[in-house]
């Protein structure tokens, strides 16, 4: 396991623990269609396994969506 380096004092800023949107507006992932800023903000703070869950699916949408884009690039 690599080590995480750590977030500054400011992280995350005040406002996303009522933030009742999704992660990332407009995206389309499981993690942003179902679940709030707020509710994993809660799951990070509570040590919750499943607020990890939600990041990664929500990181992984975007990079399927980033490598689509790159196999259209270059057909």
């Amino acid at each position: 396991m690599r080590p995480c380096r750590p977030l500054p004092p400011s992280w995350p800023p005040p406002a996303i623990r009522l933030d009742k949107g999704p992660l990332l507006p407009g995206c389309g992932c499981f993690a942003c269609a179902r679940h709030s800023r707020a509710y994993v903000h809660h799951l990070l703070n509570a040590h919750e396994m499943l607020g990890e869950v939600l990041l990664e699916a929500h990181n992984t949408s975007h990079m399927n969506g980033f490598c689509q884009a790159i196999r259209e690039a270059i057909a």
